[in-house]
């Protein structure tokens, strides 16, 4: 079963499981060419989505370009559920917070402070106030 939400959205218990996991997300921007997808750590706070990715790469490139994304969250045991975010991103310099919280959910305290050093600037996208499609096999 499948519902639509409006974003800043609040999670049922299972995908609230779901987003606790550091699971990787797909990202979709647009591209010249058409959509683009990319792989990303992401964090889910305040009924919304956080990434921190390379200024100056292609997503930051397709996101100024155009703004409109696609965020998927996928649960890999089932029964199945996920997440899938369509809507406006926004953007920031405010990486740093993300990029270390990020860091440690993906890394681990130790390889995620060591993953820090040195590491440039980011850019922090933020997916909140568009439409969140809740999926869950075991409704």
């Amino acid at each position: 079963m499948a519902t639509w939400v409006q974003g800043p959205a609040e999670l049922p218990s299972r995908h609230s499981a779901l987003v606790a996991l550091p699971v990787i997300a797909t990202l979709c921007t647009l591209g010249r060419d058409g959509p683009m997808l990319s792989a990303v750590w992401y964090e889910w706070a305040d009924g919304g989505v956080s990434c921190s990715v390379p200024p100056d790469g292609v997503i930051e490139r397709n996101v100024r370009r155009n703004p409109w994304a696609a965020l998927l969250i996928a649960g890999t045991d089932r029964p199945y559920c996920g997440i899938e975010y369509r809507g406006e991103v926004t953007t920031g310099d405010d990486y740093l917070p993300v990029l270390t919280r990020l860091a440690v959910r993906y890394l681990g305290a130790l390889a995620g402070a060591e993953y820090l050093v040195g590491h440039p600037a980011n850019l922090h996208l933020r997916m909140q106030h568009g439409r969140f499609r809740l999926w869950d096999d075991d409704l």
